[in-house]
């Protein structure tokens, strides 16, 4: 159980989700071995010591061949050619840059796209009001009551830690020698979606269950972080969508959707997550994925709409609500994404960052071709 607890300790919520899922270059690791392997081999010692023996037999006078100075006029842009953590911080700037998090009234934290608005997530938490009060008891009882599922949802729990996607792509055939650049946008989306969940996390600093109820005994570490909204399901829900939109031609399919869901919900069982993390996490992920998509891809030739989420919490929510105190109603059913069109990458146009960003959709649309 050491490296079940090794990896508890960054909880890998989320970020590091993004390192397990893109196996096809963990080069973008920050200890990846693709990105210092030589041509023939790992990195070592031994072979650097060679190498430098090798190179010292080569007799011959130090000279620049002809014209060789003139390279320093050039640029070295194409996105194949860079280091691929590099790459991977550009991608990550160029997909959440403009996106801003701010605090909203009523206990609310708006997310806005350039000042246009993404989400708008509310959470009550004055317990001097009965229904509040009444509501987070509610929440607490469920967690416990969800102790009772572990044994059947352990290992699920325990890799979930730190890889989704290989439960997310279940439904579809995809691997790392056959959808390299599909793996590498997987991987930026869920290190931007990271980024942003964090700040988010930060505005509403939610204490867990087992803070709350020392009965909840959760079976993997506790994360240090805000409980509200979860990370795993806005991962997961982004994920979903992109899997929707590359794999099933933007169409909702059950089967994304409930592991998405199953993902989500497996925090709640291991006794780290409120239920209405979920809700509120699984929400924001459409949302982000959404204006992602935006800047990725055109569908039926046009900018994909913004699906905005309108998460609230009040005491007496009307039905069309995604409201926190309807749970455990079936709030999947108002995450309304789908699409419909001939999905196409967004043109490169002038500037690095939309070239960067054409170059990964135009890749993750080639691989998903069977010639």
């Amino acid at each position: 159980m050491a490296i079940a607890n090794s990896s508890n300790s960054s909880n890998s919520s989320n970020s590091s989700n993004s390192s397990n899922s893109s196996n096809s270059s963990n080069s973008s690791g920050l200890f990846g071995q693709a990105e210092l392997a030589l041509s023939g081999g790992q990195s070592s010692f031994l072979l650097s010591d060679a190498l430098d023996t090798t190179a010292k037999s080569l007799a011959g006078e130090h000279e620049l061949p002809e014209g060789a100075i003139e390279l320093l006029n050039s640029k070295v842009t194409a996105p194949r050619r860079l280091n691929p953590r590099h790459r991977m911080a550009l991608i990550v700037d160029a997909l959440t840059d403009g996106i801003e998090v701010q605090p909203g009234g009523d206990g609310a934290v708006t997310l806005t796209d350039r000042a246009a608005p993404v989400a708008e997530i509310a959470l009550q938490r004055d317990t001097s009001q009965a229904w509040i009060e009444g509501f987070w008891r509610g929440q607490v009882a469920q967690v416990h009551a969800m102790k009772w599922n572990r044994d059947e949802q352990l290992s699920e729990i325990v890799l979930q830690q730190t890889d989704i996607l290989s439960f997310l792509s279940l439904p579809v055939a995809i691997g790392s020698l056959t959808h390299e650049r599909t793996l590498i946008l997987f991987e930026a989306l869920l290190n931007a979606t990271f980024r942003i969940e964090a700040r988010i996390k930060r505005q509403f600093s939610l204490a867990r269950p087992a803070h709350l109820a020392s009965d909840i005994n959760p079976v993997i570490q506790t994360p240090a972080h805000s409980s509200f909204p979860s990370g795993h399901a806005t991962e997961a829900f982004c994920l979903a969508m992109f899997i929707e939109l590359l794999f099933f031609g933007g169409a909702k399919t059950e089967a994304v959707r409930r592991i998405a869901e199953r993902i989500a919900t497996n925090r709640s069982v291991a006794g780290v997550h409120y239920p209405c993390d979920s809700v509120a996490g699984a929400a924001l992920g459409v949302a982000l994925a959404t204006t992602f998509m935006r800047r990725l891809f055109r569908i039926g030739g046009t900018t994909p709409p913004q699906w905005t989420a309108q998460v609230t919490h009040k005491e007496t929510p009307d039905d069309a609500d995604l409201d926190l105190s309807l749970l455990p109603e079936a709030w999947q059913d108002k995450l309304t994404p789908g699409f419909a069109g001939t999905v196409t990458a967004v043109d490169p146009g002038s500037g690095d960052a939309a070239r960067l960003l054409a170059w990964l959709a135009q890749g993750a649309l080639d691989e998903q071709a069977l010639g």
